[in-house]
């Protein structure tokens, strides 16, 4: 029997000072197939350990196995100070083995209860220094003002972050009251400010059509730039508008010019794309 909080604890201060233990094996690892007793103990205390094939190693008073007569065939081991007891409880000689004899024959036995909670591997290793420093972090009064220092640290940046959210929806909120202020005072007609873009836009384009002036979504100012940007003798064969969309088709535009196009036309605010022979073209923004 082996108290296992005990022996945890012993395993745990010996890593703790940099002696890990790689195996743990009982104080008993006798022959399996050779049974045998085991004198220990005091004077005042003595035990008898008995060892059989199959069996674990039991141990109990000396004057109960006296009493029991144990077989005068099954070698008997006694410690220096309880020799003596042994072989007058027992009534034969025993062969003089020393604790550290006996532990020394364990050590070399090929047992190993460093298993499971007690294995002691790189890995586990490590995982319990990292367990250990956490829980040493998390309780030790020593750390006690590093603890608070980041819980402080943490309050903080939530504090910041909340400031910093709140000053973003204020920003947010201004420029879109602005908008809204630009939309109202140019148009005093709007009333209600929905989408202050899209009504602008489209404030914007009543008043084009009212005064009869040109937007880049009609066809006259779409054609301009088209002009511009086509190679000389470029003339398209065909062309439809509608919707601020115009279709140009038969332009025989090489594969260079096909791909320098467009980027010419969106410097002046065009979007163009090439399908086939077809090039369609219209204001940016369209939608």
């Amino acid at each position: 029997m082996c108290d296992r909080a005990w022996l945890r604890g012993a395993l745990q201060a010996l890593e703790a000072v940099g002696l890990p233990v790689a195996r743990v094996v009982p104080e008993w690892a006798p022959d399996p197939a050779a049974p045998a007793l085991y004198a220990v103990g005091t004077p005042e205390d003595p035990r008898i350990a008995a060892s059989a094939p199959g069996q674990a190693v039991v141990l109990w008073p000396l004057a109960a196995a006296a009493q029991a007569q144990a077989d005068a065939q099954i070698p008997l081991y006694a410690e220096p100070a309880v020799a003596a007891l042994a072989e007058k409880a027992l009534g034969r000689a025993a062969q003089i083995q020393t604790a550290a004899t006996r532990w020394l024959q364990a050590a070399q036995s090929p047992w190993n209860l460093a298993q499971f909670e007690f294995a002691s591997t790189g890995g586990t290793r490590v995982l319990r220094r990292a367990a250990g420093a956490s829980q040493q972090l998390l309780r030790a009064p020593q750390w006690r003002a590093a603890r608070w220092g980041v819980v402080a640290l943490a309050a903080a940046q939530l504090g910041g972050l909340n400031a910093w959210a709140w000053q973003e929806k204020a920003a947010l909120a201004a420029k879109q009251a602005g908008v809204r202020g630009v939309l109202t005072a140019t148009f005093p007609q709007v009333k209600v400010v929905v989408d202050a873009p899209v009504q602008m836009a489209r404030e914007v384009d009543a008043l084009r059509q009212a005064t009869g002036a040109l937007s880049p979504r009609d066809l006259e100012p779409l054609l301009a730039a088209l002009g511009a940007a086509l190679p000389p003798g470029r003339v398209p064969a065909g062309v439809d508008y509608a919707g601020g969309e115009a279709r140009l088709r038969g332009l025989a535009l090489s594969a260079e010019e096909a791909q320098a196009l467009p980027a010419r036309l969106a410097a002046m605010g065009y979007a163009a794309r090439m399908d086939g022979d077809v090039l369609t073209v219209q204001a940016e923004g369209t939608p």
